[in-house]
């Protein structure tokens, strides 16, 4: 039986084609996974500094609207790692022909080394008295 004559198995340009295209694949699979690993950290700093804002704003939810307003209009800090700043503004919103005082209460947060931020802000009912 003549060797030349059999065709058992895969040539050597289908294989070096079959690596190539799994080479491929994999290097696409390896690109995703890493977007994602860094996507789900970014999300994670995210959700990690919108509950730092939360809790400082339901902290001054908590507070009587009379020592709200004792507070410095502009104000900073660090918890947990993570910088924040608290605005208070007084201000006034049309309502029913009517005009209802209160102070507009802001909360930042910076995380990823200050990069990026998220803002919080709600509207407090009541007078408005500032230094």
């Amino acid at each position: 039986m003549n060797m030349l004559a059999r065709e058992d198995g895969f040539t050597l340009i289908e294989v070096i084609t079959a690596l190539a295209i799994l080479v491929l694949v994999v290097a696409s699979f390896a690109a995703l996974f890493t977007t994602s690993n860094a996507s789900i950290f970014y999300a994670g700093e995210k959700s990690k500094a919108l509950a730092i804002a939360q809790g400082i704003m339901e902290g001054l939810k908590q507070l009587p609207h009379e020592q709200l307003v004792l507070y410095s209009p502009f104000q900073e800090g660090v918890k947990d790692g993570y910088r924040w700043q608290l605005y208070l503004e007084p201000a006034e919103i049309a309502f029913a022909q009517d005009f209802i005082e209160g102070t507009i209460v802001t909360v930042v947060v910076y995380y990823l080394e200050s990069n990026y931020k998220v803002k919080l802000s709600s509207f407090v009912k009541g007078p408005t008295v500032y230094d």
